[in-house]
C-alpha cells in the first residue's frame, strides 16, 4: 500500500488509504492534511518548512490534534506523547466531526462566492486610460459590460 501511495496515488488514493488507519503522522501539507482530515483521523503534524507550521497550528487549534512537533524537536518521547494524544476519544471525535464538514462541504461554490463577495461593485479602470479618452474603447467598454453584468448575475 505504501508503494503505490508514495509512487504517485492521487489524492483520492491517499484518502482511501488512510481510512484504513487509526492516527495519521505527517509534514502538514494542506493536501496531506485534508486527506488525513476527510478520511476522519486525528492528526499529528511534524512540520519543517512554509505552510506546513500553519497547518499544524490550526489541526491543534481545532481539537483534531497535539501541538505541532517541529521536525527538530522530534524524538520517541514526542512521538509517543503525540500518538497519546490522538487516541483520546474526544480528539477521534473532532476528527470525525469535521470529516462529516468535509463531506458535505461544496469547495467549488464556496471559493465562488468567495471570489465574488470580495470583487468591487464598479471595476476600476486606470486612469491612464481615463485621462487619455473619456470613454473606454468599445472591446473595453464591452468586456467590462460583461463583467458587470456576470458579478450581478451571482450576487
Amino acid at each position: 500500500m505504501y508503494d503505490s501511495i508514495r509512487c504517485g496515488g492521487g489524492g483520492d488514493e491517499l484518502v482511501r488509504a488512510v481510512v484504513k488507519v487509526v492516527v495519521v503522522i505527517h509534514h502538514g501539507g494542506g493536501g496531506t492534511t485534508a486527506a488525513g482530515l476527510k478520511a476522519g483521523c486525528p492528526t499529528a503534524i511534524v512540520p519543517f518548512f512554509g505552510d506546513q507550521f500553519f497547518w499544524g497550528d490550526k489541526v491543534h487549534e481545532k481539537g483534531l490534534g497535539p501541538k505541532p512537533i517541529p521536525v527538530d524537536q522530534l524524538t520517541v518521547e514526542t512521538l509517543v506523547n503525540a500518538v497519546e494524544f490522538m487516541l483520546q476519544p474526544e480528539v477521534k471525535c473532532h476528527a470525525m466531526d469535521i470529516a462529516r464538514l468535509i463531506q458535505n462541504e461544496d469547495g467549488v461554490a464556496d471559493a465562488v462566492d468567495a471570489f465574488h463577495r470580495h470583487l468591487p461593485d464598479e471595476l476600476p479602470m486606470s486612469a491612464a486610460l481615463l485621462a487619455a479618452n473619456d470613454c473606454p474603447n468599445l472591446v473595453q467598454w464591452f468586456f467590462v459590460q460583461i463583467g458587470i453584468i456576470c458579478c450581478h448575475i451571482c450576487w
